[in-house]
This record gives C-alpha cells, sequence and structure tokens, in this order.
C-alpha cells in the first residue's frame, strides 16, 4: 500500500483539512460539465475556503451519466498534496484496509464508503454509522440527499445548499420505427 509521504509528515495540517469547518463559495451547485479525462461522467468543482486554513480546497462532485447511482464527492487541497485529501465513493470495488489492525473478515469495506489517511500516511475506506445502517445508507444512493451526509463528514457548512443534476444519458438505446410506449397503458381519467 501505497504512503502519501506529504500527509505521513504533516498529519496535524492534514487533519485540520477534515476537522476545520468549510464552507462552499457557491450554495448551489449545476452538475452538468463532462469531465475531461472521463466524458461519460458529469463533474462540477466548487471553491470551498476555511478562515482557520491557509489553502484554498476545491470539493469535486462527479457522476456517471448512464448510472445515477454511481458517483464521487472529492475534496483537494493541491498546495498541501496533489492527491485527494477526502473522498467518497458510491458504487466501486471493496477497499481492503489491510494496513490496519483489525481481523482480516473486518479488512474489506465495501461502496459506498469514505476514504481518509492515517498517521502513516495510508488510505484507509470506512463507513459511518449512517451507511452501516441498511435503511439509511438506501436514501443515500440518491446523490441529493448523499452530498449532505458528505458534507456533514467533511465539516462542509451546508445551509441552504441544493445540488442540481442534469439528465443525464438514457441508459437505453431507441431503436428505429419503435414506439418505446407501445403497449403502455396510460390511466386517463
Amino acid at each position: 500500500m501505497k504512503v502519501n509521504i506529504k500527509v505521513r509528515d504533516n498529519y496535524k495540517s492534514y487533519c485540520s483539512l477534515i476537522d476545520e469547518e468549510k464552507i462552499l463559495l457557491n450554495n448551489k451547485i449545476v452538475l452538468g460539465e463532462k469531465k475531461n479525462s472521463r466524458p461519460d461522467y458529469k463533474e462540477k468543482n466548487t471553491p470551498t475556503y476555511s478562515d482557520v486554513l491557509p489553502d484554498d480546497i476545491i470539493f469535486t462532485i462527479q457522476q456517471k451519466e448512464t448510472e445515477e447511482k454511481d458517483f464521487k464527492f472529492i475534496l483537494r487541497c493541491v498546495p498541501f498534496c496533489e492527491r485527494p485529501f477526502f473522498r467518497y465513493d458510491s458504487t466501486g470495488p471493496s477497499h481492503r484496509n489491510s494496513n490496519l489492525p483489525i481481523p482480516i473478515e473486518e479488512q474489506q469495506v465495501p461502496t459506498p464508503h469514505f476514504h481518509r489517511f492515517v498517521a502513516d500516511g495510508k488510505e484507509i475506506a470506512y463507513k459511518t454509522k449512517v451507511l452501516l445502517d441498511e435503511k439509511q445508507s438506501k436514501v443515500l444512493e440518491d446523490i441529493s440527499m448523499c452530498v449532505l451526509h458528505f458534507m456533514q463528514e467533511a465539516n462542509i457548512k451546508f445551509e441552504n445548499f441544493d445540488l442540481i443534476s442534469t439528465p443525464g444519458v438514457l441508459p437505453f438505446k431507441m431503436e428505429e420505427n419503435i414506439d418505446p410506449l407501445e403497449n403502455v397503458q396510460f390511466d386517463i381519467e
């Protein structure tokens, strides 16, 4: 497992990046721009700031166009380190926390989960109590609800926050000369 030397050597500063309250520059985010490196994803970067932290932090939201339940929330502070310092993955592979002194059967952390670094500079995945609760976790499959949980965990102030995710690509292809509403009964009163 790779070690983030910058985090390891400046762990107190790293913890401040997460623990100190951050404020979004914009309380309304419209998720509609294509991600440059992956055009099948929508992405929006929003600056955040803090009265305590000296560096600017960028909050990024990504969502796959064809899978509305596939999204990520990312916090970066490039002056501190190039890699994201905190993130959330709604889908994807499990993460193995092999560097933690826990039983092997507890090392696998399936998505959805958060990512952060520990004092030795290694990245771990973890679930909050909300993510461990099956009913609450189901609600967080909606990006508009989950972003609020992320902000709470990341200490981002979110009064009157609004996330607007523009329509993506329909998950089916339209065949010529076929009516997609054929055999659909509409109740008209």
